[in-house]
């Protein structure tokens, strides 16, 4: 028997209503209302993002660069750990971004479903942005974007023990790692 995925019979409806949200925004955002949180993997960040996130009227997106959420990323050339020297130009990665944090590129793959109060899309203020692999291309992104940043940074032994514990990086290996 097939097993029941509401998220992905309710993803279409969401998405189509954030379109709708995302037209009347148009031209009207201020981008400096966004504020970036960004750290390692199993650093913390969800955790300050909610936080950072609890402020009235701001909506959570989460991971914007996680390939197995946004596929279509690839095409732009994102890996899972993308380094952007800060001096490069990369106008696709660029754009990408740029509308992810104008809120012009946001769907219910990057809305985090979890912290959604649909009070904060009425009093709407701003975006909160979440990262874990956006720390090797952000000093790229903030020198053409400067926005609001907030990195933080774990202990790198709780980190690794974290990390072990979750076993989501159970296959990185150093052939993996893509310096």
């Amino acid at each position: 028997m097939p097993r029941f995925k509401p998220r992905k019979m309710f993803r279409p409806l969401g998405d189509a209503a954030l379109r709708i949200w995302r037209r009347s925004l148009a031209g009207n955002y201020d981008v400096n209302n966004t504020i970036l949180v960004a750290s390692s993997g199993r650093g913390g960040s969800t955790w300050l993002g909610e936080l950072v996130g609890t402020i009235a009227g701001y909506v959570i997106l989460t991971e914007p660069l996680h390939l197995r959420h946004n596929p279509e990323i690839a095409s732009l050339g994102f890996e899972w750990e993308t380094y952007v020297p800060p001096d490069a130009s990369d106008p696709d990665k660029f754009e990408y971004l740029s509308d992810v944090v104008n809120g012009r590129n946001i769907s219910s793959r990057i809305v985090s479903s979890k912290h959604v109060h649909w009070s904060d899309f009425r009093n709407f203020r701003g975006f909160v942005v979440k990262f874990t692999r956006a720390n090797m291309l952000l000093g790229w992104f903030l020198r053409q974007m400067p926005l609001r940043t907030l990195f933080m940074i774990r202990h790198p032994c709780a980190v690794v023990l974290s990390q072990l514990r979750h076993r989501a990086w159970d296959g990185m290996t150093k052939e993996s790692w893509p310096l």
